[in-house]
């Protein structure tokens, strides 16, 4: 029913966010203060993307883990852009 997806949007949409804004931005602080300046200077003049290329380069198996970050990061753009052309 649209109340069992709102509840399971309502609730795993939060959980899964937080579980990557922790393991992203906690790698990312850990690599930065083992090792001051690998992640930041990466993020010198607001560039984010090369900051979270610097931290996944930082992580086991880079080069599949930036894959994985890029695909991620694209079915993210996709349905945000989805849901905003429902909205208009």
């Amino acid at each position: 029913t649209i109340r069992q997806l709102i509840m399971s949007i309502s609730i795993a949409a939060p959980l899964i966010t937080c579980f990557w804004f922790s393991i992203v931005g906690g790698s990312g602080l850990a690599f930065e203060l083992d090792n001051p300046g690998l992640i930041s200077s990466a993020f010198e003049g607001f560039n984010l993307p090369g900051a979270l290329l610097a931290v996944t380069q930082q992580l086991p198996m880079p080069m599949l883990t930036s894959i994985l970050f890029l695909i991620l990061t694209t079915i993210f753009i996709v349905t945000t852009g989805d849901s905003m052309t429902y909205t208009i």
